[in-house]
C-alpha cells in the first residue's frame, strides 16, 4: 500500500517537516505518525529488529553477572542453540 497526498498543503506541511528534521518526506510522515499514536495511546510497530536491539541493550545493562562468568545472555535466559528453552 502506498500513501499519496493529494492536498498541497498536508504535502508542503510534511515536506517543510522533513526538511527541518534533516530526513525524507516518508521518515518525517512517519514520525508524525507514531508520535500521533503514541499520544492517542497506541503503540507503534517497530520492526522485531529494532525490537531485539533494544532487549539485547537493556539485557547487557541489567543482568548482573558474577565474576567469571562468560555465559551468552541466551545460556543466561535459558535458550538453546535453536532459540528454543
Amino acid at each position: 500500500m502506498s500513501l499519496v497526498l493529494d492536498d498541497p498543503q498536508t504535502e508542503a506541511i510534511a515536506r517543510e517537516l522533513a526538511r527541518a528534521a534533516g530526513v525524507s518526506v516518508e521518515d518525517a510522515v512517519r514520525r508524525s505518525l507514531e508520535a500521533a499514536a503514541t499520544q492517542a495511546g497506541l503503540r507503534p510497530h517497530r520492526p522485531v529488529e529494532e525490537e531485539l536491539t533494544e532487549l539485547r541493550r537493556w539485557a547487557w545493562q541489567h543482568i548482573r553477572r558474577a565474576p567469571g562468568d562468560h555465559a551468552s545472555l541466551n545460556e543466561i535466559l535459558g535458550y538453546d542453540d535453536h532459540g528454543s528453552w
